[in-house]
């Protein structure tokens, strides 16, 4: 099979193809640069998360780290609706009037929605503190639609600099505000308590701190910007204007959010504890990692200059697209290779004894993190070329998948192993499908997209086995 492969599809050149485009990724350019700023403010990030890992899976226990990444889970899918999305659209306005307007309707309109959120989850405490084992998170619970609201605050401060091109300024803020909510997870976990608490108090030091400072050091013009005075007929007109933001991209981007932290939310309901929640979402933080990386680095500057090339030089997008997406390749067939097959040695050395369930997760999740690192850089696509239905259909197919994936298995009582296997074969299958249709709208050729694809599945599975027998051997 491989060789029949191999002489249709000329591996050699594609692997040319391959080390041509990662070194294009860091060739000096304006794409590339501005990319490689927003790139390192996230590898920094990652590196840090790398060094307090091993220290804070040795302070907080899966119990604990799985109740914290419900209670976030249920944070997170809240603040994905408070702006109805028209955060995305701040990098499109061509002039200031305009973006100050979008920008008014965004703080509105989260402002609105957050307090009908408080006012409803004040009532329902008890109900969400007993459906998904959350009784370690106290009055905690009380806070979701506070904290979602600076989440939300936090993702169109992020917008707002990307439309600035303000990425140096972005990596030299990030990192600092990084490494003080770690150290404050380490002090708290140590002297105070390892319960979820230090967890969720470090995580709204990173937003609130990313708003404060971003406002203060990054974003130039921002206090003219919030006190503008905006007229009602200009919050009309941008309610117009971006009306497919409500319509389709808050529900895909809804329904995205949803399906990631779905599994979370449900394995207690089988498993009666946190604790498989905590193994999943701790092998997910570190596959998560590279997605982070790609989202807030290529993702975003990928998106400003997709927007810029749309509609003037669609040839020259499709050059850079085709290019980054082997980069992208390169560099993720090593994280497939080497999660798949040492990833509960990985985690039993880094983290602790107490976190080889996660490592086994890691090991089945990571061919379809995988596939998904692949496309996580131009999602932007859908909307430059305004296809939001398209990606909300995607969303939509996604959510029924992994929820089928999760259900069936969950109440076949299947091992919690098995379950995560399904789960991966679904999502991976899915977006091997959604890669194709990205390159479909960039105007690639899809059957290249499906060979290489294949290819490197091929390479990094044979790879893992001849590591297999070597090792055992």
């Amino acid at each position: 099979m491989l060789s029949a492969l191999t002489q249709q599809f000329e591996v050699n050149k594609l692997l040319q193809h391959l080390f041509h485009s990662f070194k294009m990724l860091f060739t000096k350019g304006s794409f590339v640069q501005n990319a490689t700023l927003m790139s390192t403010s996230s590898l920094l990030n990652i590196a840090l998360q790398f060094l307090f890992f091993p220290i804070l899976s040795r302070i907080y226990d899966p119990a604990a780290y799985g109740a914290f990444a419900l209670f976030n889970s249920l944070v997170i899918i809240v603040s994905t609706g408070l702006t109805l999305n028209y955060h995305r659209a701040l990098v499109l306005p061509q002039g200031e009037a305009e973006f100050r307007s979008l920008l008014r309707l965004c703080i509105r309109t989260s402002l609105i929605l957050s307090a009908v959120v408080f006012v409803l989850s004040f009532f329902l405490a008890d109900v969400l503190r007993s459906a998904f084992e959350l009784e370690s998170v106290h009055y905690w619970i009380y806070a979701i639609a506070p904290l979602a609201l600076i989440f939300s605050w936090d993702q169109i401060i992020v917008q707002w600099s990307i439309r600035q091109k303000a990425f140096r300024k972005f990596a030299q803020v990030e990192v600092p505000i990084v490494l003080s909510s770690k150290l404050f997870n380490v002090g708290f976990g140590k002297l105070v308590s390892a319960g979820p608490d230090g967890l969720i108090i470090a995580n709204l030091m990173i937003f609130s701190g990313r708003i404060v400072f971003f406002l203060k050091y990054v974003l130039q013009g921002s206090k003219a910007a919030l006190f503008a005075t905006v007229s009602r007929a200009e919050l009309k007109e941008s309610r117009q204007q971006y009306r497919a933001y409500p319509r389709f991209v808050m529900p895909s981007q809804f329904l995205n959010m949803l399906s990631n932290y779905f599994p979370a939310l449900l394995l207690p309901f089988f498993f009666g504890r946190p604790d498989e929640a905590g193994y999943l979402s701790y092998a997910l933080i570190v596959l998560d990692l590279p997605v982070r990386l790609l989202d807030s680095g290529l993702s975003a500057v990928f998106l400003q200059k997709a927007t810029s090339l749309w509609d003037t030089a669609r040839d020259q997008l499709r050059v850079q697209t085709e290019k980054l997406f082997f980069g992208v390749m390169l560099l993720a067939l090593p994280v497939l290779i080497v999660t798949a097959a040492f990833g509960r040695e990985i985690y039993t050395f880094v983290f602790s004894a107490q976190w080889t369930m996660a490592g086994q997760v890691a090991e089945i999740l990571v061919m379809y993190y995988f596939l998904r690192y692949l496309g996580v850089p131009f999602t932007a696509l859908f909307q430059v070329a305004k296809k939001e239905k398209g990606l909300l259909v995607f969303q939509v197919v996604l959510f029924m998948v992994r929820v089928a994936s999760l259900l069936i298995t969950g109440f076949m009582e299947m091992h919690f192993l098995q379950m995560i296997l399904w789960y991966s074969v679904a999502n991976a299958l899915a977006h091997f499908f959604y890669n194709l249709w990205l390159f479909k709208i960039a105007g690639l050729s899809v059957f290249k997209c499906f060979l290489a694809m294949l290819a490197a599945l091929v390479f990094a599975w044979g790879a893992v086995f001849e590591l297999g027998v070597w090792v055992n051997g």
